[in-house]
């Protein structure tokens, strides 16, 4: 089971803050209370797309306490934007001698803790038609996890994240994956939120959720 939660302290107020710092002003404290969760999500994804760095102060972890090795493997390879990692050991002196097994045979305990860049970063790589299917299959799950939250930063995190040929409006790949995923239909538009609403509409909603950013 994947479990998610945003750890920074009073999110919404505190990036409302910094952002108004770079302006020269402070936030008000009414944003402490800054109304509905369809609102703060947008908020949130206006700064994710224009990919402002005073989101890389908001952080969130992840704990899955069934995940499989070789998906871990992958997962703790995407060290952009600095994410931070811990996996059960598996030692044999600290497990009553019991042997390793192969990686696509064992499961873990793993938790992550990612700045919003460094899951989107991820999310960039291991979304990819390329990528290993488990591995694709997890964070998939992971964005289904927050999608149906209810919390507005999950929820914006979810519609922000997508394969490269999505953010870049075309595959960057020498030997590219070949498969039918509407890429070319979310690429029709100029417009950075109609492709994400796309693709995530596609292949990750799982909810009609009416707080949903749009």
């Amino acid at each position: 089971m994947i479990k998610i939660e945003v750890i920074t302290k009073d999110p919404f107020y505190n990036l409302k803050d910094l952002n108004c710092i770079s302006l020269g002003k402070r936030a008000k404290q009414s944003n402490k209370d800054p109304g509905s969760i369809s609102e703060r999500a947008n908020y949130y994804v206006d700064c994710f797309v224009a990919k402002h760095s005073t989101i890389d102060t908001m952080q969130i972890k992840i704990v899955d306490d069934h995940c499989r090795g070789d998906v871990i493997g992958h997962i703790v390879r995407s060290t952009k934007k600095q994410p931070r990692f811990v996996v059960q050991s598996k030692r044999p002196d600290w497990n009553n001698g019991e042997k390793r097994k192969a990686p696509d045979e064992e499961y873990k305990l793993f938790a992550s803790v990612w700045t919003v860049s460094s899951f989107m970063e991820m999310a960039r790589q291991r979304l990819c038609g390329r990528a290993a299917e488990e591995t694709r299959k997890w964070v998939i799950n992971c964005m289904r996890e927050m999608d149906k939250s209810g919390d507005p930063l999950l929820m914006a995190l979810s519609l922000c994240s997508v394969p490269n040929c999505v953010f870049q409006a075309g595959c960057p790949e020498t030997f590219q994956c070949g498969k039918d995923v509407g890429i070319s239909v979310a690429c029709s538009s100029s417009i950075l939120r109609e492709r994400y609403r796309y693709y995530h509409n596609k292949f990750i909603e799982v909810s009609e959720n009416a707080d949903k950013p749009e």
